[in-house]
């Protein structure tokens, strides 16, 4: 599945999350853990968002009732964004600062050595 591919190809990476809403707007600046879809059988109910805190603990946003994904790729094919909208007009945003590939790296996210 494509979220979980993702997750693989931009484990660790630092991001700027931009949450927005008829009423709010958050932003921050975290190393992306993971992003899932939440199933209930076949249907998928929510994504989880996945991510670091400055401290490293694994902190999280879900968007509920996801109704559309869309990534925005480079020229080359490579992910540099990632927008999830929910159903209620929520929508959630994960942009990189700087996009390589997966195999340009070495492959060892902060904390794992």
């Amino acid at each position: 599945m494509f979220l979980d591919q993702f997750s693989r190809d931009h484990r660790a990476w630092i991001a700027t999350i931009e949450r927005s809403g008829l009423s709010h707007r958050d932003i921050i600046e975290r190393r992306i853990a993971g992003v899932a879809p939440e199933m209930h059988g076949r249907q998928i109910r929510g994504v989880a968002i996945q991510f670091q805190d400055e401290a490293g603990a694994s902190i999280g946003w879900r968007v509920e009732a996801p109704t559309r994904l869309r990534a925005d790729e480079t020229k080359d094919g490579l992910v540099q964004s990632l927008e999830i909208e929910g159903q209620d007009g929520d929508c959630t945003r994960i942009r990189f600062r700087a996009v390589a590939p997966p195999e340009a790296l070495d492959g060892v996210a902060p904390g794992e050595l």
